[in-house]
């Protein structure tokens, strides 16, 4: 059930929830914080 809030339709009303929706898959999240916390990473660095 879809929650309306300032006329836009959630799925849910939890923060968490809301921004994983934004950022897509569960990937998403763990790839932009490595990239935050360690920077880009290239092939060649191996």
């Amino acid at each position: 059930m879809a929650n309306n809030i300032d006329g836009v339709e959630w799925r849910s009303i939890c923060p968490i929830s809301s921004a994983l929706d934004v950022l897509g898959d569960k990937w998403s999240l763990l790839i932009i914080r490595d990239l935050l916390i360690h920077g880009p990473r290239t092939y060649s660095e191996f």
